[in-house]
């Protein structure tokens, strides 16, 4: 029988619990789904941006920018490493080519002395080739200069300036000289030697630039660009230009021209400040080129047949080089050009005017002095002070500037015949 039911008592019902759960899980999901809601509100409000306020967007585009940066820096350091090599490669060659020019040229000096007056059909055989192949090595050597922009050094624009005079391109040397004067002046570098050789362009005749005028004007700067400091180098380098130009005026019958430039050495030299004892042997030098210009005018030049010809040089640090002593055409004193090769390869070149003292005595006068360093012409200044012995061998000082002097003796090469 069942219990009795008591009146105030009620029966348990579990219904209520699940209903409870149902309304809860219900309650999470209309959450979820309101911040659903709200978070599409948000995206939809930061879609309705400007591009510049949108992170995202801003991140993205610098990060684009630094890596273009970087890509074109890259790409530019490696072009400008390319040109950098390019130019160098340029540079060497065109170190080569003047090497091969002045090499070539002294190869021309030395068969002109052994075969000019001997065997003239084997010298214009030689000479022929050479002319053309030496006229190839300098088409070769300018074109190199085009493409390095023109940017060369006053050395070796004076170097290929001078090359271009000596085989009639007048033109061509004006600008090349032109050049080596700009480098020069932007380097703050001395301009008198590339000055002189820019007045050998106005002042030879049968230049189509001729103009005595204007290259006297020339000159006259080029001596004046030289230091007026009171030492003997400075002093000699004015002297010697000075001295250069009174030869080259009575060269061309300018006796006038001539004994202005040698008074104006005179004055020079009575200005300076030196002791005279300091000052003697260019003094001496003065005078002896006044004698000498004035006995090429009187038609009684120094006999020098001794002393012309092809000599060979032993130098004190057992160095072998050749020494050429002739006469220029159009020219009424004696040059020379000296050229030292080793192992093949071109060392240094000189070459001047010879200034003859006495019977027995000259002074080599640097007008270009190159010495090879590393493979570039470098431009020197100097003279030598040179002797002819009873035996015919000549005794030799080299007076480099700056650098330490050296002896040597010279053997005169006989001539096969």
């Amino acid at each position: 029988m069942p219990p009795p039911i008591e009146p105030d008592r009620e029966i348990p019902n579990a219904a209520p619990d699940s209903l409870d759960l149902r309304l809860a899980e219900l309650s999470d999901q209309l959450k979820t789904a309101q911040t659903e809601i709200s978070q599409i509100r948000l995206d939809r409000q930061e879609g309705k941006k400007p591009w510049w306020r949108q992170t995202a967007i801003i991140i993205s585009v610098i990060g684009l920018l630094l890596s273009s940066g970087f890509s074109v820096y890259t790409a530019f350091d490696r072009a400008q490493e390319r040109k950098a090599d390019e130019k160098k490669q340029r540079a060497n060659a065109l170190d080569a080519r003047l090497t091969d020019i002045v090499a070539l040229r002294m190869e021309d000096a030395r068969q002109a002395a052994a075969l000019a007056s001997t065997n003239q059909t084997a010298y214009r055989t030689w000479s022929s080739g050479a002319v053309v192949k030496r006229a190839m090595l300098i088409d070769a050597a300018v074109a190199t200069i085009h493409d390095l922009n023109d940017e060369i050094s006053p050395t070796t624009a004076l170097a290929i300036g001078y090359e271009l005079i000596q085989d009639g391109r007048y033109l061509e040397a004006e600008g090349m000289v032109n050049l080596g004067l700009k480098a020069a002046k932007a380097s703050q570098s001395p301009t008198g030697a590339l000055l002189s050789v820019l007045a050998e362009v106005y002042m030879l005749q049968g230049s189509p630039l001729y103009n005595t005028a204007k290259g006297r004007a020339i000159y006259n700067e080029a001596i004046e660009s030289f230091s007026n400091r009171t030492d003997f180098s400075a002093l000699n380098n004015k002297l010697s230009i000075i001295l250069w130009w009174a030869s080259a005026e009575a060269a061309i019958a300018e006796a006038k021209e001539s004994s202005k430039l040698i008074e104006r050495a005179r004055q020079t030299l009575a200005i300076s400040l030196l002791p005279i004892s300091v000052k003697a042997p260019l003094v001496a030098l003065t005078e002896t080129t006044a004698i000498q210009i004035q006995q090429a005018n009187n038609k009684s030049l120094y006999d020098a047949t001794r002393l012309l010809g092809n000599w060979r040089i032993h130098d004190s640090e057992n160095k072998k080089s050749s020494l050429i002593l002739a006469f220029v055409p159009g020219s009424q004193v004696p040059t020379f050009a000296r050229d030292q090769i080793e192992g093949g390869v071109l060392a240094n070149r000189i070459n001047g005017t010879v200034f003859i003292t006495d019977a027995n005595r000259m002074r080599l006068e640097w007008n270009m002095a190159l010495v090879m360093n590393r493979g570039s012409p470098m431009q020197m200044a100097g003279y030598s002070d040179v002797r002819l012995r009873p035996n015919g061998v000549l005794d030799g000082m080299d007076y480099p500037f700056g650098l330490p002097s050296k002896p040597w003796t010279a053997r005169k090469v006989q001539s096969a015949k």
